[in-house]
């Protein structure tokens, strides 16, 4: 039985700020934003507003967030040692090749495959050193 009872919902809060925070950083022209976009073929104007995009990516990691600390809870994961490592293995044997399969077969280059599952992978990495360390 899952009790989300149990959970630490403050650490799950951190988790979701933080990782919203890094894909602010991420995706901003400090870092990947200018090849993401030119990749996607994307300009500024293109772009839009990203008042809903931004509202559903919150309220996804809050469901990433939870399920993430009910499988550290099952799973006993303790410390951010174990965090890192259950980060790594969910973050690039699990969601990494799954965000490689589907780039894949959208013809993405190179390029956009490891700026788009490079962030995919440390979000996960994050929410997990987070969570296993904070229960």
């Amino acid at each position: 039985m899952i009790d989300l009872t149990t959970l630490n919902y403050w650490a799950i809060l951190v988790t979701v700020v933080v990782s919203f925070s890094i894909g602010g950083l991420w995706y901003s022209p400090l870092m990947f934003a200018n090849a993401w976009m030119a990749e996607h073929g994307y300009k500024e104007e293109d772009l839009g507003g990203a008042a809903k995009a931004m509202s559903i990516t919150a309220l996804a990691g809050i469901v990433i967030a939870i399920v993430l600390a009910v499988l550290i809870r099952h799973l006993g994961i303790e410390g951010w040692r174990a965090g890192l490592h259950l980060g790594l293995m969910l973050g690039i044997g699990l969601v990494g090749m799954i965000k490689l399969s589907d780039s894949l077969f959208n013809n993405y280059s190179w390029k956009l495959i490891f700026i788009e599952a490079g962030y995919r992978v440390v979000f996960v990495v994050v929410n997990c050193v987070i969570l296993a360390s904070w229960q």
